[in-house]
């Protein structure tokens, strides 16, 4: 089952390059490296994996906002979002 779904986003990818539907395996991929580099520890791997699926799923989501450049502009994102600030 996650063969067919890793082929799938392989697939877009090649596919679409970095514009559409490719757009959010590009983002995903970025906040995993970012990850990896920022951990200091054996759990890099992990961590780039967990940043990476998070960021699939949600790039907006908190726990990705200390890999930001500006952690702060993940909140201010959110808040737009809401039809906030």
């Amino acid at each position: 089952m996650i063969e067919g779904h890793a082929r799938a986003l392989l697939d877009t990818l090649d596919d679409d390059g970095l514009r559409g539907a490719a757009n959010p395996v590009v983002v995903a991929a970025c906040f995993g490296a970012g990850a990896f580099m920022a951990s200091t520890d054996d759990g890099a791997p992990l961590a780039m994996a967990r940043a990476f699926l998070i960021a699939l799923i949600d790039p907006l989501d908190p726990a990705l906002d200390y890999l930001r450049q500006d952690p702060a502009a993940g909140e201010k994102a959110r808040d737009k979002l809401k039809g906030g600030a």
